[in-house]
């Protein structure tokens, strides 16, 4: 679920990641925090506290970040000012995540998900072979 930055609990629809968890127990809805460069890092780290200390599973996000995959530029003044906030302020979980690093941890969240419903059928099966037949 995609939420901008500047007001993430505004956008967020609990009853639709509700429903994702009634049509399959093992989905998890992953917030993408979008436009996550308009906040501060200081602000980033608060917000991640807060998503984690909630059960919120997110990823800060930039989408114009993508635009240089289109072969546009974002200008090295902007990186540069990035870089030096990211380093006065690092916390991975406020970090902005770009395209190939979205797309891993996207990637990582799929797999478990798999590895969830694999475990879950397993003991199902495994469970109603074991039971005695009265």
């Amino acid at each position: 679920m995609v939420v901008d930055a500047r007001d993430p609990l505004f956008y967020r629809c609990p009853d639709l990641e509700a429903y994702a968890q009634e049509i399959d127990e093992h989905k998890r809805t992953l917030l993408l925090v979008n436009k996550a460069d308009l906040l501060p890092p200081a602000e980033r780290k608060k917000w991640a506290e807060y998503f984690k200390s909630n059960g919120i599973l997110f990823i800060f996000w930039y989408a114009k970040s993508a635009s240089v995959v289109e072969g546009k530029s974002l200008g090295k003044k902007w990186e540069e000012e990035q870089s030096a906030q990211e380093s006065i302020y690092y916390d991975i979980d406020s970090k902005i995540y770009g395209r190939d690093e979205l797309l891993a941890r996207l990637q990582t969240e799929a797999k478990a998900i798999v590895s969830s419903r694999k475990d879950s059928t397993e003991m199902e099966t495994h469970g109603a072979s074991n039971d005695p037949i009265p």
